[in-house]
């Protein structure tokens, strides 16, 4: 069952998944994290901005849905300031591609 779904991305309870392609997230690894330009940031926008094949407002959309879910899931706080940046840094990364 979809917990939320836009053009290109469905997620449900386990995991985020492209309509496009065979691309799929496990929920359990939504929040990894990585550094760049040294802020730390969500990896997933990161690295799926820099896919030509990616609309990164679709995919930041999906995300922001999947990471909600999973720190409700969890219990893991999720930091709205990090998830702000790296949305922003994809869409960076969109722009000059």
């Amino acid at each position: 069952m979809s917990e939320f779904e836009n053009a290109d991305w469905i997620v449900t309870d386990k995991a985020m998944s492209s309509k496009k392609t065979d691309y799929i997230i496990a929920l359990d690894d939504i929040l990894e994290k990585t550094h760049r330009t040294g802020k730390e940031l969500f990896e997933w926008p990161i690295q799926l901005a820099q896919k030509t094949w990616v609309d990164a407002s679709l995919f930041n959309e999906a995300f922001e849905a999947a990471c909600r879910l999973q720190a409700r899931r969890s219990g893991e706080f999720l930091d709205t300031t990090m998830l702000s940046g790296s949305t922003y840094a994809a869409l960076e990364i969109e722009r000059q591609r």
